[in-house]
């Protein structure tokens, strides 16, 4: 077993634990995504401190992307953990672009998720308050 599928099988891993726990409470566990962490710059750790560096830049720009939707509470803080925990194990260059399928898809579940429920104007609504905020 080579170290990508160390790492590919750890990241699967850490990913499925934590939409479990997600959807089981709404809620992704500190232990989880320290943990998480901790096993990604560990495993990169093995390839060299390049690696590590990479790692550690790319769990940085996670932060850095995550911290502005945190304060505006448009994301959780567990949501945040898990992706500079992905950004640890993704590097910079590969978290960007799983930053933005992320997205994506997120938004995709989440008009999905909203129009099951009944309340997808009031979402829409209130994204368009919170691009308006962005935007001044």
């Amino acid at each position: 077993m080579t170290i990508f599928e160390i790492v590919s099988a750890a990241l699967t891993s850490l990913l499925a634990a934590a939409a479990w726990t997600d959807y089981r409470s709404r809620r992704i566990p500190n232990a989880l995504t320290v943990t998480g962490l901790a096993v990604a710059l560990l495993l990169r750790a093995v390839v060299g401190p390049d690696a590590i560096l990479d790692g550690l830049v790319g769990a940085l720009l996670a932060f850095v992307l995550t911290l502005p939707l945190i304060v505006l509470g448009v994301m959780g803080g567990g949501d945040a953990k898990l992706l500079i925990a992905i950004g640890a194990f993704m590097g910079p260059r590969h978290f960007l672009w799983a930053a933005v399928l992320i997205a994506i898809i997120g938004g995709m579940m989440a008009v999905v998720d909203a129009g099951r429920r009944g309340v997808l104007l009031p979402v829409l609504y209130n994204c368009g308050q919170i691009m308006k905020h962005w935007a001044t």
